[in-house]
């Protein structure tokens, strides 16, 4: 299925919006395993009052990258449309109990994730789904993405505030961890797609190895049929190709980690097959075999 696009974000900022990441090898499979776990647990996909998809952000064409897999260093002549793109946006009401703050008062200083939250719910169950992330801000580019999260956590009794408040406490440890999707930049570049955000000022203490709270900017970029840059940024010798560096991003997010897949849930249970002797299967055609449970 393709996933929509739209020139502008079209957030509902009084529902509870979360940026699902799946594996990039078996897009045509994502939004059939999201309905079958959705529904599993009681939410019917496409109901605006119970989950909705939202459009993913884009204000250029994109390359149609099913076109040419084997060429990473330049894009395929024509066939113009929407690309692959391995994230979509779910909107879901504040009141859903997939929702980890739904149950919260404010004040309250105990916000981890409940066992059924959404995060949880897809990365146990899910074989396609790489990361779920709380979705602060939107945009297309990092400028606009930090103004769009400056609206949602400042807006006065707000949800974005009420959730920006229970996630800066001094007592909880952060990171901010920023996602390129394969292109290569500095630590000084990196900081410097940081800094529009430093008007977030969080409390507590910086922890580069299991903090209390992950926040991620993700600069998604096109690929290609192998899930790489479809324009890399550098080239032989790892020199920057200007041309390439210049092109915009399609979109950019930011947001709190819901969870992350440290490695694809199809390799790891290929491996523990394998260990017991059984026969190991095309892992493209497991995952087919999967849907079908």
């Amino acid at each position: 299925m393709e996933i929509p696009a739209t020139t502008a974000p079209s957030l509902n900022r009084e529902k509870y919006n979360v940026l699902i990441e799946f594996a990039y090898k078996h897009l045509d499979f994502q939004i059939a395993e999201l309905k079958s776990v959705l529904l599993l647990n009681g939410i019917v996909f496409g109901n605006k009052d119970q989950c909705e998809i939202v459009p993913l952000p884009s204000d250029h064409e994109c390359v149609n990258t099913t076109v040419d897999a084997k060429n990473t260093s330049r894009a395929p002549k024509g066939n113009y449309g929407t690309a692959r793109r391995p994230f979509v946006i779910l909107s879901l009401p504040m009141d859903s109990n997939l929702v980890p703050t739904a149950m919260k008062k404010e004040g309250d200083d105990d916000v981890t994730n409940q066992p059924n939250d959404i995060g949880t719910i897809l990365l146990s169950r899910s074989t396609l789904v790489r990361s779920v992330m709380e979705l602060w801000g939107v945009g297309k580019s990092i400028k606009s993405c930090a103004q769009n999260t400056k609206a949602w956590t400042n807006k006065k009794n707000s949800i974005g505030q009420s959730i920006f408040r229970r996630n800066s406490l001094p007592s909880k440890s952060w990171k901010l961890t920023v996602h390129t999707l394969g292109a290569k930049y500095t630590r000084e570049e990196q900081m410097e797609m940081r800094s529009p955000f430093s008007f977030l000022q969080f409390p507590g203490t910086v922890k580069m190895t299991d903090p209390d709270n992950e926040f991620v900017l993700i600069r998604e970029i096109e690929l290609d049929a192998m899930g790489s840059p479809l324009y890399p940024r550098h080239g032989l010798g790892k020199a920057i190709i200007p041309e390439n560096d210049k092109r915009p991003p399609i979109a950019c997010y930011f947001g709190r980690a819901l969870g992350v897949l440290e490695a694809p849930k199809d390799a790891v249970i290929l491996k523990n097959i394998a260990s017991r002797g059984g026969n190991i299967l095309d892992q493209q055609a497991w995952t087919r075999n999967c849907l079908l449970l």
